[in-house]
């Protein structure tokens, strides 16, 4: 079982917005969480996870169509605090022989990103993004991550893309859930003991 997850932001809820950040995590609790985001937010939503207090970030954007299968592309920028391990990173891909893209710039043509999708319904895709960050950081120069920062941006659908709990839900949500359950029960437990039944 992973540690409690605390986090910055607003808690998730369904059709609402997601911008929240989780600090210092352990593998399990990224995994858990990237489980659950993968299912829950919505087409263009952004993830990032970086190795604890360090602002070099992977990026994880998540892409939903109506005919493809739903992927989570990892991305490793060439920009910003990536931009400078950028060639590292690439060189160290090639020589493990992973299967990724180079993504252009529109106008230079010039490498944006270095991309690798990942299935959004496979139960492995979570241990495998953090896998190739682990991979990405270590030839970034901070080998041996295993304590984690997570962000996660966009929207949050109605309905999830398969069978998996929202992590983490707001509190008001949770506390509204849970008082509508005993309302529920009691109105119930009321119609019973009046002889109304469930009509």
């Amino acid at each position: 079982m992973s540690e409690a997850i605390a986090f910055r932001g607003a808690g998730l809820i369904h059709g609402g917005s997601a911008y929240l950040a989780c600090d210092d995590l352990d593998r399990a609790s990224v995994e858990l969480l990237l489980a659950s985001w993968f299912a829950w937010l919505s087409d263009r939503s952004a993830i990032t996870i970086a190795p604890a207090g360090k602002k070099l970030s992977a990026e994880l954007r998540i892409r939903r169509w109506q005919t493809r299968r739903d992927l989570a592309l990892f991305r490793w920028r060439n920009a910003d605090e990536t931009r400078a391990s950028f060639n590292r990173v690439l060189k160290s891909f090639e020589a493990a022989h992973a299967r990724f893209e180079i993504e252009l710039t529109p106008k230079t043509k010039k490498p944006r990103a270095l991309v690798i999708s990942l299935d959004t319904d496979d139960v492995f895709s979570p241990a495998g993004a953090v896998g190739l960050a682990n991979h990405a950081f270590a030839a970034a120069g901070f080998p041996g991550c295993s304590r984690y920062d997570l962000t996660c941006s966009g929207n949050v659908l109605r309905k999830s893309a398969r069978d998996c709990p929202l992590i983490p839900q707001s509190r008001a949500y949770q506390a509204g859930s849970s008082i509508g359950r005993v309302v529920g029960r009691g109105i119930g437990w009321i119609r019973r003991a009046a002889g109304l039944g469930r009509d």
